[in-house]
């Protein structure tokens, strides 16, 4: 199984490069071998997106496993659009996108 590489991440900006996003302390100039996510249309919104996403992958594993420990309908008297499986099957949706293998 393919695993990302682990965080935190964090957002660099450098006149050259512009945004990128790295392993916190490494330079946008690393040497081979680092991993640093560059591309010249990301903007800074899209590099902070980017960096926290160990953090929400994190999140996300933990809220499916919170939200599976309640009843079925812990939503159902709550102002919420979906059920507590829809919202479940809606995170594990994201999860499986975010680890495809």
């Amino acid at each position: 199984m393919m695993t990302h590489t682990p965080g935190p991440w964090e957002k660099k900006h450098s006149k050259r490069l512009g945004w990128a996003v790295v392993y916190p302390g490494i330079s946008l100039l690393a040497k081979a071998g680092a991993i640093v996510v560059v591309c010249d249309t990301m903007n800074e919104e899209d590099a902070t997106l980017i960096a926290a996403a160990p953090d929400l992958l994190a999140a996300c594993d933990e809220a499916v496993q919170a939200l599976m420990l309640l009843s079925p309908d812990c939503l159902d008297n709550v102002d919420f659009s979906l059920s507590r499986d829809e919202l479940i099957n809606k995170i594990f949706s994201a999860i499986v996108r975010a680890r495809p293998e």
